[in-house]
């Protein structure tokens, strides 16, 4: 697999959200002369708004956006009030695959970091762990499910493709205040959906 990365932005003051994003386009290209099957693509995210230790995440899955923002009125040693919210947006399909898939971003889901992480729910340490992760799964095989931090073993609850993906300033739904979480450091993985690649074709995917 060869893979090309290019980040650009733009300076463009007439337009607040050109002026404030940054963009970065991702090429993997399938050298080998077989196809791969079921190519698993994933981007780990983690984004340390000011002080990295006091953030919550959420996500729009219909409009494949996910975001980090602050989890208290005052970003303390950061940007103190005021404190911006960073959103990343994934778009463009892929090309040269079996079928030709539209969605951008299959599953969202978020990776414990810290002490007193419960087993199973951590970074993962395996290969396996990775796959598990790209396919909407905790390390140890539990899937995401609604509610809490998305982390239930032993609840037979439906399974979810993204966590906290409803509006965090309603006291309704599934978001990281309407859980009664802790603000804190977050890391994600995005996972976009599975492919088949042909010899000499490429997937790209922009943010």
């Amino acid at each position: 697999m060869q893979i090309f990365c290019t980040v650009w932005a733009y300076s463009c003051p007439e337009d607040d959200f050109f002026n404030n994003s940054i963009f970065v386009n991702w090429e993997c290209w399938n050298r080998m002369q077989d196809p791969i099957d079921s190519l698993h693509i994933g981007f780990l995210m983690n984004i340390e708004l000011g002080n990295s230790n006091d953030n919550f995440i959420g996500s729009i899955p219909e409009q494949h956006i996910f975001y980090t923002y602050n989890g208290d009125s005052i970003d303390e040693n950061g940007f103190e009030e005021n404190t911006p919210l960073v959103s990343v947006f994934t778009f463009n399909a892929y090309a040269g695959t079996e079928p030709n898939i539209d969605i951008a971003m299959e599953y969202f889901m978020p990776i414990n970091s810290g002490n007193n992480v419960p087993a199973g729910s951590g970074y993962p340490q395996s290969p396996q762990g990775f796959y598990n992760y790209l396919t909407g799964h905790w390390s140890n095989g539990t899937p995401l499910r609604e509610g809490g931090n998305g982390f239930h073993p032993n609840e037979n609850l439906p399974a979810v493709r993204c966590v906290y993906p409803d509006n965090p300033t309603v006291t309704t739904g599934w978001s990281e205040p309407a859980a009664g979480n802790n603000p804190g450091q977050r890391m994600a993985l995005v996972s976009v959906p599975t492919s088949r690649m042909n010899p000499n074709t490429r997937t790209f995917r922009t943010f």
